[in-house]
């Protein structure tokens, strides 16, 4: 909405101007409904995204005030209004990706190559009830010009910063990437060239003509010194100016007559009754140089007599000087800046002000030195305006700005900006009331293309020309083999680094399809196809992993399957005998134990209680628990004692399992009905008997661990459980549980947790000691497996 407002408005301007009556006025009432939209797309865009809430709600008058300060022609105020709320925001950016950007970017380019080109803007004179409408068109273009300007940078920054410029394919980007790299180095050293080449022509111009006038300047004094010096009455001083105003036709001559400076050569000039003051302040002032008087330049010579002061005056103008002797061996274009005048050019503070007043100095001076009507014009001064002016035949009053040269019609502003050479001129200078030193400057401006083409131009001029264009083309025939070079090894980089990005995004897309086994062919030996050699390694690493993954599905399908098979060989539920509470607890160390616990009801209210650990850990012990289950399993407990039973069991372990193992047992039979308990332990850790009073016994009575020696014989141990006493078994997984220090968790804390538990149910007595013990044992893990029996008799 903004570019097309903007461009509406500039077409509705453009036509207005070269309309009239009633179209010129509805292509302006157009215009203003166009930058009414153009204003509001302005609003929107810099009040683009999330702002607080007071900013939202000064929109509409902020947009109203900026509207009412255009319209009654307050542009500066209405700028600098508009830029403190809304001209520096560009958060729109936000909104576009890298692409939408560089897109953007061309198109405020465009934009803003359109609103600089110039169109007329508009009526120059108009007065009205639509002057309010013009003047807004004007102030919004104006204010759209300076926001399009500050957002190509902007958005050409924020395109910059991706570092892909949103080109997603590698090798398109490498292309660009070259091309960049020969496009800019490229085109800054012709700009480099360019400039300086043009710069330093424009320089030695202004210096050649800054030393021809001052050459000029002292023969002129020389010649006027010597005429005088001739006691003739000041006929060699008209001789001498009739001999200058053959080569350059305006010069004039005051000789000094009875004290008193009378013009003896010439017309009249401006200001010609303060020479005398020139020529009687020598002693002061310079006798020679650029003259200033009444905002004109002179080439001119003084000399002040002693006999017939003040002398004699003889002046000639500086464009004749030019262009009889360097223009038309330069070909250059010469500007002799004049103070006051061109200062007035500035007051429109447009360029296009600019380019007319020297356009129309340019007639004028056409005019004066054309002299086709066959009467030298006439001088007058322009008192009100407080500048010279020159009038003639086909002229109209314009600014005094001199221009010489010999190729007119390429007089720019740019010399006035300073733009091409410049150079220094002094010499004497009229002010408002006396002369002073003064200095002036020389703009020389030569054809931009003839001063870049010249040494080919010239090869028919001077045929020795050619030896330097020879060298240059045997420097370019030299570089065009190292171009070639050159050209090749970037695109056998560029082709090398686009194979490896390739082989590595093929690879990638079959390792995602899970093709582990796929490998990627090593073309190079740079960083890319080392990184797809990692890529191979990785990709190997993958495939041992996945198969390690297999095996270790397998291991832990046969682990689950274990860890079932052993949950069915411990115990479900204890028995339920009168006068007897049991209860069992067992938790591995990893995912199936060595440790094993068993009830078994004998009856007539007798109970065989079994407590075991493996050696080992893991599906070894627990092969070698089950092992032991059997053994028991196929005993007659019910006639045999617990030494016996043991005796058994370790010919059975002995036989059945490899050297170096063997199995920690408890066998104790109870009885509810006399509380007596008889029992074998095998190398166990002794069970404690917790009486009512407090008092603990350890059950230790038996003989050595099972499986290790076939002929092992075992005593039994006898006890008597009163009502209330509480007799617990456990493996070493208790106290021996360690903390992170090491420290054994131990039977004193057995026997101090004996006491706490004393209150329980057996149920929770079990579970409350292994929570004890693992709590202990705290981040570093259970270090064995935990097996607890209690009973008591009620």
């Amino acid at each position: 909405r903004l570019a097309v407002g903007a461009v509406a408005t500039t077409v509705s301007l453009a036509l207005a101007a070269r309309a009239s009556g009633a179209l010129s006025n509805a292509l302006i009432v157009t215009a203003g409904v166009a930058s009414l939209a153009t204003f509001a797309a302005l609003t929107s865009l810099a009040f683009w995204g999330r702002f607080p809430r007071w900013t939202t709600r000064v929109r509409a008058p902020f947009a109203a005030v900026a509207i009412f300060m255009a319209i009654i022609h307050a542009p500066w105020t209405a700028v600098a209004f508009v830029a403190l709320v809304s001209l520096l925001s560009y958060r729109w950016r936000e909104a576009l990706d890298t692409v939408g950007l560089f897109r953007t970017f061309l198109g405020s380019v465009v934009l803003l190559a359109l609103l600089l080109a110039p169109f007329p803007g508009g009526p120059t004179e108009f007065e009205g009830p639509l002057a309010p409408a013009l003047h807004f068109a004007r102030m919004t273009l104006f204010m759209v010009r300076i926001y399009a300007i500050i957002g190509v940078f902007k958005t050409f920054t924020a395109f910059a910063r991706d570092p892909s410029l949103g080109i997603r394919t590698v090798s398109r980007r490498l292309a660009l990437s070259h091309v960049l790299v020969l496009i800019v180095p490229l085109g800054i050293t012709l700009a480099l060239w360019v400039s300086t080449t043009y710069l330093g022509v424009n320089a030695d111009r202004a210096l050649a003509g800054q030393r021809l006038l001052q050459r000029e300047s002292a023969q002129l004094a020389a010649g006027l010194r010597l005429a005088r010096s001739i006691p003739d009455g000041g006929a060699a001083a008209l001789r001498l100016a009739r001999e200058r105003a053959r080569r350059w036709p305006g010069t004039r001559l005051w000789v000094a007559r009875d004290g008193v400076l009378e013009r003896v050569f010439g017309d009249s000039i401006p200001g010609e009754r303060e020479l005398g003051a020139w020529a009687a302040g020598l002693d002061t002032l310079p006798d020679h140089g650029v003259v200033g008087l009444r905002g004109r330049r002179w080439l001119g010579a003084a000399v002040r007599d002693t006999v017939d002061p003040p002398g004699a005056v003889l002046l000639a103008p500086i464009r004749d000087a030019l262009d009889s002797t360097l223009a038309p061996i330069m070909r250059a274009t010469f500007l002799v800046r004049e103070g006051e005048t061109v200062d007035s050019a500035f007051e429109d503070d447009s360029l296009g002000s600019i380019v007319d007043s020297l356009a129309s100095l340019k007639r004028e001076a056409d005019a004066i030195r054309a002299g086709a009507s066959g009467r030298r014009p006439r001088v007058r001064t322009s008192r009100g305006a407080n500048r010279v002016a020159v009038s003639g035949p086909g002229t109209r009053t314009s600014p005094a700005v001199v221009s010489v040269g010999s190729e007119r019609d390429s007089l720019t502003a740019s010399q006035v900006f300073g733009f091409g050479g410049m150079a220094i001129l002094s010499g004497p200078e009229f002010g408002r009331t006396r002369w002073r030193r003064s200095q002036f400057m020389l703009t020389a401006r030569a054809d931009l293309r003839s001063t870049l083409a010249g040494m080919y131009e010239n090869v028919r001029e001077n045929p020795l020309q050619a030896v330097p264009i020879a060298l240059l083309g045997m420097i370019v025939l030299l570089l065009l083999p190292v171009a070639w070079i050159d050209f090749s090894m970037v695109g056998g980089m560029g082709r090398s680094i686009a194979q490896a990005i390739g082989a590595l995004r093929d690879g990638a897309a079959a390792l995602g399809r899970g093709e582990l086994a796929h490998r990627i062919e090593i073309r190079g030996d740079d960083d890319l196809w080392e990184t797809a050699r990692q890529f191979n390694r990785m990709a190997e690493g993958l495939e041992r992993a996945r198969l390690l993954e297999k095996e270790r599905d397998r291991i832990e399908g046969e682990l689950d399957l274990a860890r079932r098979i052993q949950r069915r060989l411990l115990p479900d539920a204890p028995p339920v005998i009168a006068g007897l509470e049991i209860a069992g607890r067992s938790e591995p160390a990893r995912e199936v134990g060595g440790d094993y616990y068993d009830h078994f009801d004998l009856g007539g209210g007798r109970v065989l209680l079994v407590i075991a650990d493996v050696s080992g850990k893991g599906v070894p012990a627990a092969l070698l628990m089950s092992g032991f289950r059997a053994s028991l399993m196929s005993q007659d407990a019910h006639v045999l004692g617990p030494d016996v039973l043991a005796e058994r069991i370790n010919i059975f372990l002995h036989r059945s399992v490899e050297s170096g193992k063997f199995v920690t047992a408890f066998f104790a039979f109870l009885d509810a009905a006399t509380g007596r308990l008889v029992y074998a332990n095998a190398g166990h850790n002794p069970p404690a008997l917790r009486r009512a009073d407090g008092r603990v016994e350890w059950l230790a009575a038996g003989g050595l661990v099972l499986g290790i020696l076939p002929l092992s014989r075992f005593e039994s141990g006898e006890a008597v459980l009163a009502p209330g006493d509480l007799l617990v078994l456990y493996t070493d997984g208790v106290t021996e549980g360690a903390d992170a220090s090491g420290e054994l968790w131990g039977d004193d804390r057995l026997v101090r947790s004996l006491d706490r538990l004393a209150g329980l149910s057996c149920v929770e007595a079990a579970e409350s000691l292994v929570r004890e013990v693992r709590a202990f044992e705290g981040d570093t893990g259970p270090a064995d497996d935990i097996t607890v029996l209690v009973a008591r008799r009620a």
